[in-house]
């Protein structure tokens, strides 16, 4: 697999995911049959702002060619 490739589809995984956090935690967590409080809700609207910012680093970084060094 392409290095290319791969940074691409954690690029995916990662955006995905994390909107999925920031929009729905509760229905996420539901799924897995969990529930958090108030403040735990928010911290994990966090953590997928994290992922969406992962997806981000890593869409833009598949670009980036070896260095001559």
């Amino acid at each position: 697999m392409k290095f290319k490739t791969l940074l691409t589809i954690n690029s995916a995984l990662a955006f995905l995911s994390g909107i999925a956090c920031v929009l729905m935690p509760a229905q996420l967590l539901a799924s897995y049959d969990l529930s958090l409080a108030p403040m735990g809700l928010v911290i994990y609207q966090f953590w997928g702002a994290a992922l969406i910012g992962l997806g981000m680093l890593t869409w833009f970084a598949r670009s980036v060619r070896e260095s001559a060094l």
